[in-house]
């Protein structure tokens, strides 16, 4: 579904848009769990990639995931918040995005 039309107060109520981001939530769950074996998050990714290549998303859009992710989640740990935090975050979406791309680029 494409988002573009609609306007934030829209997006806040979504039902595929609220489903989409509980998918993005599992996916990092599963990147972090897998980050002592490269193989299996690295096909994850791919797989993903792959999958977000046939609904013709925009690969320019993949990296802008970690940036909204950690914008969202942010907020609501800035009491422990801390560079280390941001930066392990960064590094996390750096190599989900990585292989991602290199999904949607092997079709």
């Amino acid at each position: 579904m494409s988002f573009r039309t609609k306007n934030t107060s829209d997006l806040e109520y979504n039902h595929i848009l609220r489903a989409h981001a509980l998918r993005v939530m599992g996916t990092v769950d599963k990147c972090i769990y897998r980050l002592d074996n490269r193989e299996k998050l690295r096909d994850l990714m791919m797989d993903l990639g792959i999958r977000h290549q046939n609904y013709s998303v925009k690969i320019e859009y993949i990296d802008l995931m970690g940036p909204q992710f950690i914008s969202s989640i942010k907020p609501h740990l800035e009491n422990m918040w801390t560079e280390e935090h941001e930066r392990a975050w960064e590094n996390l979406f750096q190599l989900m995005c990585y292989y991602m791309k290199k999904g949607m680029c092997s079709i």
